[in-house]
Parts: structure tokens; C-alpha cells; sequence
């Protein structure tokens, strides 16, 4: 597996921003006991920049499920090999 540029990566996360705040603020109203702000993002993107796996380190499996989704459809370029990506994601 192959790690992708900075700047590949910060460009796809862009495109889901909305969705992702979405996730947050939904885990906030159903989970007021969520008591994080910051998360980490594993993704595995194949060969065609698809995302094939998205995994998060919260321990709220409905917040899970929504940041899940909403990696699964960011638009990776592709890399012409597998690569894995772990991205931060920050709430305020």
C-alpha cells in the first residue's frame, strides 16, 4: 500500500466537509455523552481512487456509520496502486 499526498488528501476530505460536520453535530444531539472533538479517519482506497474501507476510532457506532458513509463517496484521484490514508478530523 502507498500513502497518498497531503494535498490529494486534504482536496478529497474537502468535498465531504459538509457531510462530515453533518455527522458531528447528529453525534452531539444523539450521543450528548460523545466527549471528543478529535477523531482519526483510516481509509483504503483501491487502485481506482475508490474508497473500499473506512474505519474510525470514536467509540460511538452511529457516529461511525455516518463518517463511514460519507467516505465512502470522497473522489480520490486514482493512484494506480492501493493506498491508505489517516486523516485527523477536528470538531468544534
Amino acid at each position: 500500500m502507498i500513502t497518498l499526498p497531503e494535498e490529494v488528501v486534504m482536496k478529497a476530505m474537502g468535498t465531504g466537509q459538509v457531510q462530515f460536520l453533518r455527522c458531528w453535530t447528529r453525534a452531539q444531539r444523539d450521543d450528548p455523552g460523545i466527549d471528543a472533538s478529535k477523531f482519526g479517519l483510516n481509509l483504503e482506497i483501491n487502485a481506482a481512487g475508490k474508497v473500499i474501507a473506512a474505519r474510525s476510532d470514536t467509540e460511538s457506532a452511529s457516529f461511525e456509520r455516518c463518517l463511514r458513509r460519507v467516505a465512502l463517496q470522497l473522489p480520490f484521484p486514482a493512484p494506480g496502486r492501493p493506498a491508505v490514508v489517516n486523516v485527523p478530523l477536528m470538531f468544534r
